[in-house]
Parts: structure tokens; sequence; C-alpha cells
């Protein structure tokens, strides 16, 4: 075994033990001075329970985890090897579908445990923006969902995701929105996540779902308020109170969110944004979204106050005619 092969599995290692966080930090570990007391590491930096792993580093790690990856898929046996290569590899390129396919083999086959690797890969999303604006990982994630909790019954779409998981997985989503904004794919599987939740008060009560629910509404309405650019997120929450309306709530709130109050919303900011296209979207997302009679008084609205909105609102008046004639 080469030295650099060693380093691949010492890598392993530390990230199969769960660090607190992982940053890839820029320029090679002699820019990078240390004094850890959890034991010298390098060339990685770890403290308290914190990784960093100097990009340098990372990228000739990366080249050698490829080849000892090819290797692996070819030995049935070397599980280790699969495992350690593997994980190396997405920390740099979270993007590679065939080390992920060779995790999920690994998880089906009991050598990886899949709640670790739901912690270890959330960790990598939390702090590294290439890795949080990949499809491929969100979408692994889910596939670790629906391992430790299948639909109930099998022909619902979604896994039956705990409460807590949930909870989690929302903190998750808005670091990695923080870090790579208007992150569609981040907000793809958010909405994967609160159809678990709305699938469970379908089923039966659950003043905890319904807290949940009414808790990323209002969180929503904020970020939009902080994003007024971010069109994933806007697009979202309108499809969440789509779904609002084929619910039965117990909450009060809830029970009065509507297309019409998020109307309000998207108003207000563009009366203050005019020049933002994303909120012209918005609104036109929701005028698409209501019915008829709501409809007529939204257009109005908003002719009365598309001066200044320039391109954008010349379109918006287009497409409002578009449907006028349908």
């Amino acid at each position: 075994m080469t030295d650099s092969e060693r380093l691949v599995y010492s890598l392993s290692t530390i990230l199969h033990d769960l660090p607190a966080s992982i940053e890839i930090l820029p320029g090679g570990i002699e820019e990078w001075p240390s004094n850890s007391p959890d034991g010298n590491k390098s060339p990685f930096l770890l403290f308290e329970g914190h990784l960093g792993v100097p990009h340098k580093t990372l990228y000739k790690l990366y080249l050698v985890a490829n080849t000892m990856f090819t290797t692996a898929r070819r030995q049935v046996q070397d599980h280790g090897a699969l495992i350690a290569s593997s994980i190396v590899i997405l920390l740099l390129n979270s993007a590679h579908q065939t080390a992920l396919n060779a995790r999920k083999r690994l998880i089906i086959l009991g050598k990886l445990d899949a709640n670790k690797e739901l912690v270890l890969t959330g960790t990598m999303i939390s702090g590294n923006r290439e890795c949080a604006k990949q499809s491929m990982i969100w979408a692994h994630r889910r596939w670790i969902f629906e391992q430790l909790y299948p639909p109930n019954p099998p022909s619902l779409p979604h896994a039956q995701l705990p409460l807590a998981l949930v909870r989690n997985e929302l903190r998750i989503l808005a670091q990695s929105c923080e870090l790579y904004p208007r992150n569609y794919y981040a907000w793809i599987h958010r909405s994967y996540c609160m159809q678990s939740i709305m699938d469970l008060v379908i089923a039966t009560p659950s003043p905890a779902a319904e807290a949940i629910l009414e808790e990323e509404y209002l969180s929503l309405l904020r970020w939009i308020d902080l994003h007024v650019s971010d069109y994933s997120a806007m697009h979202y929450l309108c499809l969440l109170v789509q779904r609002f309306s084929i619910l039965q709530f117990s909450t009060p709130r809830l029970q009065s969110i509507n297309p019409i109050s998020l109307f309000d919303h998207a108003m207000s900011l563009l009366s203050s944004y005019p020049k933002h296209e994303a909120l012209w979207m918005y609104v036109r997302t929701i005028i698409a979204s209501v019915v008829l009679v709501d409809r007529a008084a939204m257009i109005a609205r908003v002719k009365s106050s598309s001066e200044g909105g320039g391109t954008y609102a010349l379109q918006l008046l287009a497409f409002i005619q578009s449907l006028s004639t349908d």
C-alpha cells in the first residue's frame, strides 16, 4: 500500500467517525498550521471534532481514490477499499453517480450503516457549496429515506419520515440554501420532505405535524422577504399552499392560509422591489393557481400596480391576457 492510499484510508476513517463539520479549505496544508488537541491528522486539520481538508491535498487524494475505486469494484470482497475510496471521491465530487451507487450497494449488503450515511452526507452538504448544489446527493438521501422508512402502504409515493428527522432535514436544507442561493434541487428535496408530513396529516390528525407545516409556511415567508430573487423558494411556497387546500387542519392559523393571503404577500414585496423578475413570476404563479373569481380581483390589482415594472410587468400582463383568451 502506498502512502497516498494510506491517506485515503485515514481520511475515510475520520469522515466515517462523523465529524461535527467538514470544510474544504483553500490552498495546501502548509498554509494551515495547527496545534490540534485531537492529535496530528496531517495533512488534515481536526479541531474539536471539526474537520478541514486542504483543497490541494484533497485533489491529490481524489486521483488516488479514483484508481482505488476502479480496482475495488472489480474485487467483489474488497469492501473496505470501496468504502474509503468512494467517500473521498464524493467529498470532492458529490455528483459522482457511480460512487453513490457503490455506497447504495454497500448499504444493501449491510457494509455501511444507512443512518450514519445520512449524518455524513448531511454534514458534507452543510459545509460544502459544491456539494449542496448537486441533485445526485439529494437523491441519494431520498433513497436512504426509503430504505429506512418505506412507504406504508407501498402505494404511497413518499417515505414516511419521523418528525424529528424532518426537522433536522429542514435545518440542513436551510444551511444549503444559504451556501448556494436559489438552490433548485434543495427546494425539490424540501418539497419531498413536506409531502411526507402532509401524508401523515391526511392519514391521522397530528398536531405535531401541523406545527411543522405552520412553521414551514412562516419560515418561507421570512425567507422570501430576505431573498427576493429566489424564485425556487417562491414556487415551492405556492405549491405548499395549494396542497394545504386539500388538507383538513385543526389549527386555525393553517385553515386561514390560502392563495389570496399569499398574493397579498407577493404584492407587498413587489411594491418595494419592482425590478426583481422573481417577484413578478411569484405573482404569476399565484394567479395561475386560483379559481376564476379570485383571479379577476388579483388581475385588477396587478394592472393597477404594474407601472414601474418595465419588461417584467409587460410579460405578466401578456400572460394575464393569455388567460382571458383561453
